[in-house]
């Protein structure tokens, strides 16, 4: 922080001094602390200096960093180096970001060049979000330890959407070349899925090893437990969207048809291999969406679309069977739905050797314990962070309940924030969603803003189905990094419209 003030003040000459007496200071405070050896002490500096270093550096390599961290490195560390703590780098990073923002809104204030904008519509729902978990903090008197870990899934990671709106005239050009580097996470999932799938599964018992059955260990690079499963879901949600991304580049012409052809072959066996079976909605909703335009043109697109969704349905549906059954197969389509989506859907489903409730009981256990008749938790809920439980704090309802809760994203914030959160939440991706699909019109067809806006439309809509999937949008620094880069592109041009069409009034 004080660097950066340093760049931007004009600093009297005692200052510079100051700053190397405390940081000497702060460096033989960690190097005491390393000594001891304890592994969690270690990653909290090295969290904060991570911390302190996003105060001084550029925004274009904090961004990076912060991506290579999400897709290539936290992931990697957690499944086999067994540093599950690792999962907070990002986090933490998130956190020291919220200190950066008034600095740049400072700075931007001077620049002439890109002055200050009205943040886009967007934001509405998120600050209904933000607070909803300020509500209820202090409706629910929660502690410290438990809000913290609250703070984790809820908070940390927005501040990358408020940084990137603050300097909106580099978030295009950032972000685009984010999306021209796609494809390279895409391509290093199968390398670790086919390692997952052959050497981990094997010493899995397919009755579940800790928690789940074997082919839970197969996640690629976003993390989890060999033993007890991970962010499989998560792994699918971006082979899933960046499908869809180079088939938005096929449509516009700046994609070869082999190109296309070659990642839909190595997404598909990817998520064969990983048994994911949400893509059996996110694909065709996915596919729908892109040719959204050409079924009012043309319906023979539409029963085209319709014909190859259900024939992809299908062919999942029989890999499955005959990559993870055991014993007789049934090729029976109602059969195979049922055994892929049947425990589910089970509103009465309880698995004692996990202690986990399915997704849709555990919707209903939340509508049970949270009638009309109790207003203040069926709107704002427990307290963030009170259905979780993490190395930093034991949630008031894990201790009460004894089992998990929240098994999805839904009944997580659904516990946690009450209805309302969780219909703020669901604002902010819809609302993202609707600006991202009216924005591609005023766009150049054929233009690579036009793509992403797309994209990003695409991948917002996707991700409202991941809500009741499972707990990866609020478990996987990924996914919410993805968030706020697909909201912060939408954002931008949102804000850079809403500016031109004022200047237009007014001239």
């Amino acid at each position: 922080m004080a660097g950066y003030i340093y760049s931007t003040v004009k600093p009297r000459n005692y200052f510079t001094p100051i700053l190397v007496i405390v940081f000497s200071l702060l460096s033989l405070v960690a190097g005491f602390m390393i000594s001891f050896g304890i592994m969690e002490v270690n990653l909290i500096l090295i969290g904060l200096i991570f911390a302190c270093a996003v105060l001084l550096m550029p925004l274009e390599p904090i961004y990076w960093g912060v991506a290579i961290l999400c897709f290539l490195v936290v992931g990697q560390l957690e499944y086999f180096a067994g540093i599950s703590r690792a999962t907070w780098l990002p986090y933490l990073i998130g956190f020291g970001l919220y200190f950066r923002i008034p600095l740049e809104y400072l700075k931007s204030l001077r620049n002439h060049n890109a002055p200050p904008l009205k943040f886009p519509v967007l934001c509405v729902p998120l600050y209904l979000f933000l607070g909803s978990i300020v509500i209820s903090t202090i409706a629910n008197f929660t502690s410290a330890a438990q809000f913290l870990a609250g703070c984790r899934s809820y908070i940390a990671c927005w501040s990358f959407l408020f940084l990137l709106l603050i300097n909106y005239s580099k978030t295009i050009s950032l972000l685009e070349e984010l999306w021209k580097k796609i494809f390279i996470v895409a391509v290093i999932q199968l390398p670790l899925v086919l390692y997952q799938f052959f050497v981990i599964i094997p010493t899995r018992s397919t009755a579940g090893g800790r928690h789940g059955v074997a082919w839970d260990a197969v996640v690629g690079g976003f993390g989890g437990d060999p033993m007890g499963g991970g962010l499989s879901g998560a792994m699918a949600y971006f082979l899933v969207l960046t499908l869809a991304f180079f088939v938005l580049l096929w449509r516009k012409n700046q994609a070869h048809i082999g190109t296309v052809i070659m990642i839909a072959f190595l997404v598909m066996l990817t998520i064969i291999l990983a048994e994911v079976k949400v893509v059996v909605v996110l694909v065709p909703v996915a596919m729908t969406l892109i040719y959204r335009r050409d079924f009012i043109r043309n319906p023979a697109i539409f029963i085209l679309t319709l014909t190859l969704a259900f024939g992809f349905i299908v062919i999942i549906l029989v890999a499955y069977q005959i990559s993870y059954s055991h014993g007789a197969m049934s090729f029976d389509l109602m059969e195979m739905f049922d055994s892929a989506f049947g425990y589910s859907l089970d509103a009465s489903l309880f698995n004692r050797e996990t202690g986990q409730l399915s997704r849709a009981a555990a919707l209903v256990f939340w509508w049970d314990n949270n009638g009309l008749d109790d207003l203040i938790h069926f709107l704002f809920g427990y307290g963030p962070g009170a259905s979780n439980k993490s190395s930093v704090a034991e949630g008031v309802l894990t201790q009460k309940y004894g089992w998990t809760i929240n098994t999805t994203t839904a009944s997580q914030i659904l516990w946690d924030l009450g209805a309302f959160g969780l219909l703020s939440y669901v604002g902010i991706i819809l609302l993202g969603a609707w600006r991202a699909f009216q924005l591609v019109k005023t766009v150049a067809n054929n233009s690579f803003s036009n793509i992403v806006l797309d994209s990003s439309g695409v991948g917002l809509v996707i991700m409202l189905i991941m809500i009741p999937y499972g707990c990866e949008l609020l478990n996987s620094s990924a996914l919410q990094f993805l968030l706020t880069s697909m909201l912060a592109y939408v954002g931008v041009f949102d804000m850079i419209k809403q500016k031109d069409k004022k200047v237009s009034i007014l001239l």
